[in-house]
């Protein structure tokens, strides 16, 4: 079963009735959780986004797989946990390169061999020091410093580019920098969300948006779908917090599923 199937027809417009959706707030976490931080601070982001999905115990899965000794393994053979077809046939090995772009970077549908990238479109001046400024833990170290262009005039781009040519096959500006992951379904259906705090379901074809929900927190982490029983679920972080991009919101797990059918 494909979610949100019927988006393209009976579904086809921006707005959407509440009770089309079911949608469950999974967990919620006391304070922001922030991406910056050396060893204990990944393990407190760890604690606040993974854990309620993932170990790292081997051999113990949750609703995702046991990320013990996860750098070098190859994606989707953990021999007790049953993956997507799509991610057991990636060829993926997990390093910090495949694992940054696979929790929080664009994503690919091999049907229409069609990469979907958010951007963000915000200048800035860079200026050079005269002296090799000093190491601060969990600080920038750019040699300089920068002066941001006001927040407001910060924009966004999703894109649908062909990976086999290269051309742009569509781009739609965002009103926000555009930093969460995004999922692309068989159905033909892009998962992402904004600084906005909207949880945002697009027509893949066209960039068009289907559906939008204010999850009372800005979105900037991953998106994941997933099943169980045979019923589709997505999920997405709501809350994230950037020293950078700002935010707002408790942090938490925000889930969406198809009603059953009656």
């Amino acid at each position: 079963m494909e979610i949100l199937k019927m988006l393209g027809g009976r579904y086809s417009g921006s707005k959407r009735p509440a009770s089309w959706l079911a949608v469950t707030v999974l967990t919620y976490i006391g304070s922001p959780a922030y991406a910056e931080g050396d060893a204990a601070a990944g393990k407190t982001v760890f604690a606040n986004q993974c854990a309620s999905c993932h170990t790292i115990e081997a051999g113990k899965n949750g609703f995702g797989p046991s990320l013990a000794a996860v750098f070098g393994r190859k994606a989707g053979t953990l021999p007790d946990y049953k993956y997507s077809p799509a991610l057991a046939q990636s060829g993926l090995t997990w390093d910090e390169k495949t694992l940054d772009v696979f929790l929080n970077g664009p994503a690919y549908s091999p049907a229409t061999r069609t990469l979907y990238v958010a951007a963000v479109d915000w200048c800035g001046t860079f200026t050079k020091s005269d002296q090799p400024p000093q190491f601060v833990a969990n600080a920038h170290y750019y040699g300089g410093a920068v002066t941001p262009d006001p927040r407001e005039q910060a924009r966004g781009w999703l894109q649908a580019i062909d990976a086999t040519t290269g051309t742009m096959r569509w781009r739609r500006q965002w009103p926000t920098p555009l930093v969460g992951g995004i999922t692309v379904t068989s159905g033909g259906v892009l998962f992402t969300g904004d600084l906005n705090n909207d949880f945002l379901a697009i027509d893949a074809s066209n960039g068009k948006t289907l559906y939008h929900f204010n999850t009372g927190g800005t979105i900037g982490g991953g998106v994941i779908s997933y099943e169980i029983g045979g019923k589709q679920y997505v999920a997405t972080t709501s809350g994230v917090v950037s020293g950078f991009f700002g935010g707002s919101g408790t942090s938490a797990i925000i889930i969406f599923s198809l009603p059953s059918a009656p």
